[in-house]
């Protein structure tokens, strides 16, 4: 978790506030109808009309992620540690489709992406919570 907390959440950061934030800034069309801001490894995007709830996007390989790599590191579950992987490099292309076209007022894939975005997160939690545990009782 030091490697993710140490370097991975300050890039990822970086990443939202220098670069992400300033070139949807820069889309007239989007300041007039959201408000799109970044709360740490989190792009968050509102709605000026309330057309939708708030919307959430993280970028893969955040804290969950790394919470599951380092319960399996060492484990009889190297298999499904590759699925993991690869989830979280197809959300590297997923992600910004969605909200691209999120963007381009298809407003119901909000409900989508904010599915998404808590059932990732419980998903990933409950797994490493349960299996964590019973590699412990394993040993």
């Amino acid at each position: 978790m030091i490697l993710y907390f140490g370097v991975v959440r300050p890039i990822q950061s970086i990443f939202l506030d220098e670069i992400i934030i300033p070139y949807l800034d820069n889309i007239i069309y989007l300041k007039k109808n959201y408000i799109i801001t970044a709360s740490q490894d989190d792009l968050i995007i509102n709605s000026v009309n309330d057309y939708f709830v708030e919307t959430r996007v993280s970028l893969p390989f955040s804290a969950y992620y790394f919470l599951i790599i380092i319960t399996f590191f060492q484990t009889s579950y190297q298999k499904f540690i590759n699925y993991i992987h690869r989830y979280n490099l197809l959300l590297l292309i997923i992600s910004p489709f969605l909200t691209y076209f999120f963007l381009q007022d298809i407003y119901w894939l909000s409900l989508v992406i904010n599915a998404h975005e808590i059932s990732y997160k419980y998903i990933f939690l409950c797994i490493g919570m349960l299996i964590g545990s019973k590699e412990l009782k394993i040993r």
